[in-house]
C-alpha cells in the first residue's frame, strides 16, 4: 500500500549465489526466503522429474546399446568368409578381434562426435532462441520470477563426458561380435555363403 511492497522478488543470475543473497538481504523486520523454501513443491517436482528423465536416459542407452551390438554382430556374420580368408592366411583370433574392436571404436568416435557437433548446435541455438513455455506455465509458479521462454544453458563439461560414456558403452558392447569373430573356424567360416 503507498510506498511500501509486501513482496519482492529478486531472479539472479546464478542461482548457487542464493543463500548468500539471502543473507546479505537479509535485515530485521524483512523476511527473506530462497526459492527453494518458498515454492518446496516446485522443487520436489522438479527433483522427480530429474529422476525420471534419468531412468528414460537410461533406458535409452540400453536400447542403443543393444542396437549397435546387434548391428556389429550382423556385420560379423555377413563378413565370416572374410574373416575366415583372413584367418586362413595367418591373422590369429586375437588379432581379428583387436580389428572388430577399432572398426567399432572408429564407428562409435565418428557417431559420438556427429552427435557432439549437431546436439551442442541444436543447444546453442536455443539457448539464443529460447524455447517458449507460455505465460499460463510461467504464471503458475507462485513467488517465482519466470518468463515465457525457458533458455537451456550449454554445458561443454556434461557433454564431453556423456560423449565418452557413450563411446565407452559402444565399445563394451562391441566386444561380444568381436570375440565371436575370433572363435571362428578357418575352414567352417571359409564355407560360409
Amino acid at each position: 500500500t503507498g510506498d511500501r511492497a509486501s513482496t519482492l522478488i529478486v531472479m539472479l543470475h546464478n542461482q548457487e549465489d542464493t543463500d548468500s543473497v539471502a543473507a546479505a538481504l537479509q535485515q530485521p523486520g524483512i523476511k527473506v526466503l530462497p526459492w527453494q523454501e518458498l515454492n518446496g513443491i516446485f522443487l520436489e517436482l522438479m527433483q522427480t522429474g530429474l529422476g525420471f528423465y534419468y531412468m528414460i536416459y537410461t533406458i535409452v542407452i540400453l536400447v542403443v546399446a543393444v542396437l549397435i551390438a546387434n548391428t556389429l554382430l550382423m556385420s560379423v556374420f555377413e563378413r565370416t568368409r572374410e574373416m575366415g580368408i583372413l584367418a586362413a592366411l595367418g591373422m590369429k583370433g586375437r588379432q581379428i578381434m583387436v580389428m572388430v574392436l577399432f572398426e567399432a571404436m572408429i564407428l562409435a568416435l565418428a557417431g559420438t562426435a556427429v552427435g557432439f557437433i549437431f546436439g551442442s548446435g541444436i543447444v546453442s541455438w536455443l539457448a539464443t532462441v529460447g524455447i517458449d513455455i507460455g505465460n499460463g506455465a510461467a504464471s503458475a509458479v507462485e513467488g517465482m520470477a519466470l518468463g515465457s521462454k525457458m533458455y537451456p544453458v550449454f554445458a561443454p563439461g556434461q557433454a564431453f563426458v556423456l560423449a565418452l560414456f557413450l563411446f565407452a558403452i559402444v565399445t563394451l558392447v562391441s566386444l561380444y561380435p568381436a570375440r565371436f569373430a575370433a572363435k571362428l573356424e578357418p575352414v567352417q567360416a571359409l564355407h560360409t555363403l
